[in-house]
């Protein structure tokens, strides 16, 4: 009987030091839990600084641009030409999926259109569709001139 009452007594200590171990895992996981919040949270807010930033900068440009009293004519010229790369890119994925500028709206439509279906103004192109011809685009020659 002495056997039994030693083997209980030692499940009672295993069992005590399962529950200890138990309740250390799930404080463990809270923490981990809050600091994935907390994480999750600064990043947000990094992500709002950095846009507040870019609004800084693109109202600076706006105020600046052309003027003597600007300090960053350079990175404003650079600005303008990824701006206007950026323009001619998308021109060509659209044409690529078929796709038209209207003139007169500024929206895309099909290029089999016979008219824009925002604005009604006819399609006076006479493109058969849309071009595969493939440009490689190289950034090498942007500045030269």
């Amino acid at each position: 009987m002495a056997f039994l009452d030693d083997m209980k007594k030692k499940m009672g200590v295993i069992g005590e030091k399962l529950s200890i171990s138990g309740k250390k895992a799930v404080d463990k996981t809270k923490v981990l839990a809050e600091i994935a919040k907390l994480t999750l949270s600064v990043s947000e807010e990094e992500k709002k600084i950095a846009e507040m930033y870019a609004k800084i900068g693109r109202e600076y440009v706006k105020c600046f641009s052309g003027s003597e009293d600007c300090i960053c004519t350079d990175v404003i010229s650079e600005i303008s030409n990824s701006e206007q790369k950026v323009c001619s890119l998308n021109e060509r994925i659209k044409n690529l999926k078929g796709k038209k500028l209207c003139p007169s709206c500024k929206e895309y439509y099909d290029m089999n259109s016979k008219f824009c279906p925002e604005c009604g103004v006819g399609n006076t192109s006479k493109d058969d569709g849309p071009t595969a011809k493939l440009i490689s685009i190289d950034s090498s020659d942007d500045s030269k001139e």
